[in-house]
């Protein structure tokens, strides 16, 4: 039987028709009958009913046939923003159908997840799901290594988070991994990978949206992969590529980039009223969670120099020279990014002259060999900043640093000072013998949050004023950011040789500024004494 022109996509599609693959009507309805039937979500009300994009998807997977009867799809990949698609309901449906209703034989199904609370979520439907059908008397679910067995089917399903360590040596029938994007490394991937390549129709599902960097392992092997399956550039008729995104080029405001990335827009699934709400609360809320908007609910893929956080055009503008009295009685905060090798280390102090009004001054050091070296290429010679001190030799002198921190203790009302983790423990002991509230502060999204989202808005407002500094200035406009799922953001650098030296300290300077003595960063094993 020939397909319906909906299931005929790709070129991939067309080669697979010339090389005898079919339609098979029953296999493409078997799956959404089972669904209507036996399925049950916790978070839906009655009988589930997929939305028609929902459906094709799962048609598509299933209908389709090898000349041989076998499934033509042994891999799919689902590319859709989040909370308008359904895919944990979608993963639970195809987990639960694999493993109560496929009739494949003995049937070990294993679910795959970016953390514990996603593979929790994917176990926790299909306990739901088999707690309210006819099969429950049969199936034994257990939650605290979250496996379902039906012993009669000789069948197992088991919901794994990403632990690529344990999962080796698996004869699965069927391996869905969920959000592979966000998952810290391929391991997972790569040991389940082959795990049903005995299967005669074993399948592999993984099913994402975009994550925070285009150099993940699943933007370069999987989503890329679908993308050229799309455009005709790979002709691979056993993977099955299904991409929801925003035009690379478009505007995310845009309501028709809206609709491309999340086609149920307009239904139940994905008020287009509420998806409005969310966008202009998203841009009201800040760039990073204007950022995280694009990526997780339109599907874009950022780029670095669009991850550009710090406004510094008119950065020279902000220059101020306060007073020496109007400082020594402002609250002061001191930040340190050590160099470990040859990498400058910098320092920066920051006054709070009133609510929200800030001042700082930095100062930078690098070792001669490090200059000598970055001079050999085309980049910014570390000579060409005024503040920069050179020490000789291949190592910062420490001693010089140390003394000047001092220096700013004893002279200034400093009342914590803050350093990057690294190599701070003989330097920041020895500063707290000089009555400094000394500590390290974890790199972090969690901690460098509010110093960065507090530093971008005071430079916008011009609450933000320095001493010219023009390392700092160089330093601010390299830092990109990352941003975790909860939208908050991390400064990091575009390339190695960019250098943020600067912008860390001053953050670090800043945060200290912000957190009051009750919630300081105070952390287990953090604490300088």
């Amino acid at each position: 039987m020939n397909p319906p022109d909906w299931a005929v996509v790709t070129a991939a599609d067309r080669l697979a028709l010339e090389e005898g693959c079919y339609w098979s009507e029953p296999h493409a309805n078997c799956i959404l009958k089972f669904t209507r039937t036996f399925f049950r979500s916790q978070f839906i009300r009655g009988q589930v009913t997929l939305a028609t994009e929902q459906a094709q998807f799962l048609q598509r997977l299933y209908g389709w046939r090898l000349q041989n009867g076998n499934r033509r799809f042994r891999f799919a990949n689902l590319h859709v923003p989040k909370k308008s698609f359904g895919k944990t309901l979608l993963v639970s449906i195809i987990a639960y159908f694999e493993t109560l209703g496929s009739g494949e034989p003995s049937p070990f199904v294993v679910s795959c997840a970016a953390s514990r609370d996603n593979a929790s979520q994917v176990f926790d439907e299909l306990k739901f799901a088999v707690e309210h059908s006819p099969f429950d008397p049969f199936t034994d679910c257990r939650r605290h290594t979250k496996e379902i067995e039906v012993k009669d089917l000789n069948s197992r399903f088991r919901s794994v988070s990403s632990d690529g360590k344990r999962l080796h040596g698996f004869n699965c029938s069927s391996v869905l991994v969920d959000e592979a994007g966000w998952t810290r490394s391929a391991d997972a991937f790569d040991a389940l990978r082959y795990a049903p390549a005995a299967r005669p129709n074993g399948l592999i599902v993984v099913i994402s949206t975009a994550s925070d960097q285009q150099e993940h392992w699943y933007h370069k092997r999987i989503y890329s992969k679908s993308k050229r399956i799309l455009s005709g550039e790979d002709l691979d008729i056993t993977h099955l590529a299904v991409v929801h995104e925003m035009d690379a080029d478009g505007s995310p405001e845009d309501p028709t980039q809206w609709k491309l990335a999340n086609p149920l827009l307009g239904s139940p699934w994905c008020p287009t009223d509420q998806f409005r709400r969310d966008l202009e609360a998203a841009k009201s809320a800040g760039l990073g969670e204007w950022l995280n908007f694009q990526r997780l609910r339109l599907g874009r893929w950022l780029k670095p120099d669009e991850m550009a956080y710090f406004e510094v055009n008119k950065f020279d503008e902000l220059k101020a020279e306060p007073s020496e009295a109007e400082l020594k009685s402002a609250p002061a905060a001191i930040g340190v990014d050590l160099s470990e090798t040859t990498d400058p280390t910098s320092v920066t102090i920051t006054w709070e002259l009133s609510p929200g009004r800030y001042f700082s001054r930095s100062w930078c050091w690098v070792a001669e060999k490090a200059v000598l070296e970055r001079e050999k290429s085309n980049l910014s010679h570390y000579r060409e900043f005024p503040e920069m001190c050179i020490t000789k030799g291949d190592m910062i002198d420490e001693r010089a640093i140390l003394a000047h921190l001092v220096s700013l203790a004893k002279n200034y009302d400093v009342k914590v000072c803050n350093f990057d983790p690294r190599s701070a423990y003989v330097m920041g002991n020895r500063l707290s013998e000089e009555g400094v509230k000394c500590e390290r502060v974890p790199p972090s999204a969690r901690y460098f949050n509010p110093a960065m989202v507090e530093l971008r808005k005071a430079i916008e407002e011009k609450r933000y004023s320095h001493d010219g500094s023009s390392w700092l200035k160089f330093c601010l406009q390299n830092v990109r950011v990352e941003l975790n799922r909860y939208g908050e953001v991390y400064p990091v650098r575009k390339r190695s040789v960019d250098k943020v030296d600067g912008a860390i300290s001053a953050l670090l300077s800043l945060l200290g500024q912000l957190a009051k003595p009750a919630d300081n960063v105070v952390q287990t094993g953090c604490v300088l004494i």
